[in-house]
């Protein structure tokens, strides 16, 4: 292979064990090729990039105008897949490439692909196509799910260095650029549907439909899969690579979250090829990675962005102008104070409504059709759903949620709550909280007392925990989720600092205490594990200072906490029937 030759992928830290697979796949079929991974991430400490045996790129690195902003306005899939043309045109001049492939982290060779190669002498751009052979059952994905999401598969495309590729790359730029979202209602999937269009656009494209290349559950139905020897054979053809697109390593038997037609138990001889890959994940550190948090999810100050809302700029164009740093302080403040604007009905009333709601609304179907009318005479309704369940399926924090649920709790009696719980309990429950119709002191505390998992870091912690944690900006400044080491000193806190404050009883600490106990135990050397152990003590001591410090810079009488969708981990992402990124355009001009 040609010293000019570059495999690269893409992915954020938390995927590094399936980049690991993938790269020591192409050590050993491709030692001669540059390998490089394009980090849509930060590094923050989680990993060495110099232990990697590989290069690594930061998406930042990438030449993209107004780059804070394209990572700002692309949830991790659009984002991950957003970059890719501005990739492959950095990499070709990087290293002086004559060919780039790309691969999706979850991809697996197990031959060189020489079939690839010897399709670049003559193509500029090398595609495979998602079938090769009808699906004529019910099951998932049939025929129009692939319509949908893009004839080609784009885990795999290969290009030359030619003008032909120039123009392509600079074509897929300028359509990416906006336009890469999760929109099928509207023609569009991240960057794979617009190669739909290339073999019409460009003369020199090379489509292979050879059975050893990327199978995967899309096409595994009619690509039988017989291991012989130490070799794989798919209909008597050798495996090149295998793309194991939604696989997950804790649920083997599912072969795919993506599809319902195949069990592992019924894949005969690509049975012991998922198992195999399985452990290798796990040797690799899937455990230890599948929780890290990715850099783009979270404002600066340590608070999620909400996926469904990151477009803000469709909306209100000139932010991008106004706001330089959508991530920092001056973004979140802003991005918090435009989607939580109340708009105006038909007669120029204020409605209860916020930019928030009414986006949540457009994209949801089922919604629309239920409550067609959420300005006017289906207000009531949608405001005691997102109030209910609504809280749970948008996972929508607190800051977006509580100027509505707060006209929501107002207009609903509020339940007899235990006399002799903390004022914080007291302060969450009046909004949100278990959904039992006697709220007895035991049934309170087991809700509060729950372990969640924050999907922006994979910190555990109690319900009541996470809901401080959020609702103190001082705390999170302190503590930033995007810093693992700050996981254990914010256990810490809570069961010192904030159990005074807070006048917290022994059963409200007591889990968070246990959680510190398995963190400091999991630590590497006894040195560090000794040195939690004195902070705590520490901290212990202070506290009651620091608790008459903190109480005497606020009004502790009138502290509250805002209704906040603890029905689940207030960092989960909630299922959206429609996932749409680019949602319809709000009604201008009707901000109250």
């Amino acid at each position: 292979m040609s010293q000019g030759t570059v495999i690269f992928s893409i992915a954020a830290k938390n995927y590094l064990p399936f980049v690991r697979c993938l790269m020591a796949s192409v050590q050993r079929y491709h030692p001669d090729a540059h390998r490089v991974l394009l980090l849509v991430d930060t590094v923050d400490g989680y990993f060495d990039p110099e232990q990697e045996d590989y290069d690594i790129i930061r998406s930042t690195e990438l030449p993209i105008r107004n780059s804070k902003w394209f990572h700002f306005k692309y949830k991790l899939l659009e984002l991950s897949t957003a970059v890719k043309p501005y990739a492959i045109e950095l990499l070709l001049e990087k290293y002086n490439a004559t060919k780039v492939i790309y691969l999706d982290p979850d991809i697996l060779l197990f031959r060189p692909v020489d079939t690839v190669m010897l399709a670049l002498r003559d193509a500029s751009i090398v595609l495979t196509p998602h079938l090769t052979e009808t699906l004529d059952d019910d099951l998932r994905p049939d025929e129009l799910d692939i319509l949908r999401s893009g004839v080609y598969n784009l885990g795999f495309i290969a290009v030359r260095a030619s003008e032909n590729t120039g123009r392509f790359l600079r074509w897929w730029q300028q359509k990416v650029y906006d336009q890469c979202v999760v929109a099928p209602s509207v023609g569009v999937f991240v960057d794979q549907k617009w190669i739909d269009l290339v073999p019409g656009l460009y003369s020199d494209v090379a489509i292979l439909r050879d059975s050893g290349l990327n199978v995967a559950y899309w096409n595994l139905k009619y690509r039988k899969i017989i291991r012989n020897s130490s070799d794989y054979l798919v209909n008597g053809e050798p495996l090149a690579f295998f793309h194991f697109s939604g696989f997950d390593p804790r649920k083997p038997e599912d072969v795919s979250k993506h599809q319902t037609r195949l069990r592992l138990s019924q894949l005969g001889g690509a049975t012991s090829l998922f198992l195999d890959y399985r452990r290798q994940l796990f040797s690799y550190g899937y455990q230890k990675c599948r929780s890290w948090p990715n850099a783009y999810a979270s404002f600066a100050n340590g608070a999620r962005i909400p996926d469904l809302l990151r477009q803000v700029r469709y909306d209100d164009p000139d932010v991008v102008t106004r706001i330089q740093d959508p991530f920092a302080d001056e973004g979140y403040e802003s991005f918090c104070d435009y989607w939580n604007t109340r708009l105006w009905d038909k007669e120029g009333r204020p409605t209860r409504i916020t930019r928030a709601a009414y986006r949540i609304h457009e994209l949801r179907e089922d919604l629309r059709t239920v409550m067609p009318d959420i300005l006017g005479r289906d207000q009531t309704a949608f405001l005691k759903w997102l109030g209910s369940s609504g809280r749970s399926e948008t996972g929508l924090d607190y800051r977006f949620l509580s100027p509505m649920l707060e006209e929501v709790a107002r207009s609903i009696p509020p339940e007899p709550l235990p006399p002799d719980l903390p004022p914080v309990c007291h302060a969450i429950l009046k909004g949100s909280g278990p959904t039992q119709k006697v709220l007895t002191r035991s049934s309170v505390t087991r809700w509060f007392n729950e372990i969640v998992e924050r999907r922006d870091s994979g910190w555990k912690t109690t319900r009541l925990a996470q809901r401080i944690y959020d609702e103190r900006p001082d705390v999170r400044a302190v503590f930033p989720v995007s810093r693992k080491s700050t996981y254990v000193r914010f256990l810490e806190w809570f069961i010192t600092s904030a159990r005074v404050e807070y006048q917290l009883g022994e059963d409200f600490v007591q889990p968070m205490h246990r959680l510190w106990r398995e963190a400091v135990a999991s630590l590497p050397d006894r040195t560090s594990r000794a040195r939690c152990k004195v902070r705590k003590l520490a901290l212990a001591l202070a506290a009651p200072l620091r608790a008459f410090v903190y109480r005497s810079n606020h009004d502790f009488a009138r502290h509250s906490l805002a209704p906040s969708p603890l029905s689940g981990s207030s960092s989960a992402v909630g299922p959206l029937p429609s996932q749409v990124s680019q949602a319809p355009r709000l009604p201008k001009d009707r901000s109250a």
